[in-house]
């Protein structure tokens, strides 16, 4: 489920009306935009002890069909996204490709947290033009623990 109540998935967009649709049917999340808004996020907060200083490794397979046509000043692009903390800098759709069309592939990033960061922020962005990306098998996997 995403937004209910106890739900692990939570949707978050710039502003204004919802622009994009997310939909899980059968562990596939659909991601689609609707609307005028430049970009919307679909993540979960996972905190756990273990993570800081460790080494991490997102993982889901995506499926893309998002226009680069956008009329916002930010770059196209859909995909992973994956934020160490509230750090503002995060991984946000910038595997390759991140717009045009694609049939399924596996996309991973991987990071090392600061020792004391607890908490990472794993999941969908899109901020592309028309159009909509699919998400399965999400994962995220200790590489290695701090020492």
């Amino acid at each position: 489920t995403i937004n209910d109540v106890g739900s692990k998935w939570q949707y978050r967009q710039h502003s204004g009306e919802n622009s994009f649709r997310v939909t899980a049917k059968e562990s596939t999340i659909t991601f689609e935009r609707i609307g005028s808004e430049p970009w919307a996020v679909v993540r979960q907060t996972i905190t756990d002890e273990r993570l800081g200083g460790a080494t991490i490794r997102y993982t889901a397979d995506l499926w893309g069909d998002v226009s680069s046509e956008v009329t916002h000043m930010l770059d196209a692009k859909a995909g992973l996204f994956l934020q160490l903390g509230k750090h503002p800098d995060a991984f946000m759709g910038d595997q390759d490709p991140s717009v045009g069309k694609w049939d399924w592939q596996t996309f991973s990033v991987t990071e090392t947290l600061p020792v004391g960061l607890n908490s990472v922020r794993v999941g969908f962005i899109h901020q592309a033009g028309e159009g909509a990306i699919q998400a399965r098998n999400p994962s995220l996997v200790l590489v290695n623990c701090a020492e």
